[in-house]
């Protein structure tokens, strides 16, 4: 499960990289994410400086899933 998640979360992350590249004020708004997104797709699991969660200034969904 989670192996598909990194899968997902490293393609939308390309994706991302590709379309702000273009423009250095969004980019530079990205920037944090996307390098907390880095860090967490290169990470290994026996590496010691690990993320052990998401940091809390993610901003979070209450909904259910499947709910519009």
């Amino acid at each position: 499960m989670i192996r598909k998640l990194k899968t997902f979360l490293g393609r939308v992350y390309r994706d991302i990289c590709r379309k702000v590249a273009s423009n250095a004020d969004v980019e530079a708004r990205f920037a944090r994410l996307l390098g907390l997104v880095k860090r967490l797709l290169t990470q290994q699991l026996k590496n010691k400086k690990r993320m052990a969660t998401l940091p809390t200034f993610l901003p979070h969904c209450h909904e259910p899933m499947g709910s519009v």
